[in-house]
């Protein structure tokens, strides 16, 4: 509510996703709305008072009165509701899922929920805890990723429920994967958008040797068996495909607005 206050919304959905991502209290976000309410109205009435105070300074009580009418605004920005819209990532490891989500959740003041995580909080892991050596085991084998879509798509729909858009950081290699969350934005009747990540596989096997330890796993080993996994797009998915590859300079602005203006268009 500070950061959004002071004009600076990228910061404060920065803020948010990194508390999200570190509790996972993404059951928080019903109530999220009604606590920023409740808190701007409280700085409302302070500035309010303030304003009219005959021992501070007319200056400040301009100030005051301004701060009064902002906090005003604000609570009733919150009131309104914001665009709902569904969105996921469908690519291989290295393709860069996660640096341009991360940009995103900014631009468009959505949710983020990272499968890479998500998967490791429900084996009792950091998200920067190493499991490389349970690869293809116990928390990367197939029940092990049918529990995490199905996390996936639980807190996304929490989410949603909270009046916020989600966007899904996950390779969403099967069509039986992707079609969850289709069903569930059809279910909401808001807009689906599937982001298809394309790069080369030279460039991804450079990405995977030189990246830095995050909270994915994903090794050449792990490369090497999504190429051989990857389900492609369905021609009832493609329509709801957003191309991002190597191929072309990205504009995170350019990308964002064309994201928001699949809003008119609900899943089916």
């Amino acid at each position: 509510m500070d950061l959004e206050k002071r004009k600076q919304s990228e910061l404060a959905y920065r803020f948010l996703n990194a508390y999200l991502e570190r509790s996972g209290d993404y059951h928080g976000l019903l109530l999220l709305t009604c606590y920023l309410t409740y808190r701007t109205l409280v700085r409302a009435k302070v500035e309010a008072i303030r304003s009219g105070q005959s021992h501070v300074p007319p200056k400040e009580q301009a100030t005051a009165y301004q701060s009064f009418q902002d906090y005003l605004e604000l609570a009733v920005q919150y009131n309104q509701g914001r665009p709902l819209h569904l969105i996921i990532t469908h690519g291989l490891s290295g393709s860069g899922k996660t640096t341009l989500t991360q940009r995103l959740i900014e631009q468009l003041g959505a949710i983020r929920i990272r499968s890479d995580v998500e998967r490791k909080r429900l084996f009792g892991l950091k998200a920067e805890d190493n499991g490389r050596a349970k690869i293809q085991k116990d928390i990367y084998n197939e029940d092990a990723s049918q529990r995490t879509y199905s996390k996936l798509v639980e807190l996304a729909d929490h989410a949603l429920e909270g009046g916020y858009p989600v966007i899904i950081d996950a390779a969403c290699l099967k069509a039986e994967q992707r079609a969850r969350f289709q069903t569930l934005a059809s279910i909401k009747r808001i807009p689906y958008t599937i982001l298809e990540f394309s790069f080369s596989e030279a460039t991804l096997r450079h990405r995977i040797k030189n990246r830095t330890h995050g909270a994915s796993d994903a090794d050449l080993t792990v490369l090497e068996y999504q190429m051989a996994a990857v389900q492609k797009l369905g021609p009832d998915e493609t329509h709801h495909a957003i191309r991002v590859d190597e191929e072309r300079m990205l504009d995170i602005s350019e990308l964002a607005k064309q994201i928001e203006s699949r809003r008119l268009f609900v899943a089916n």
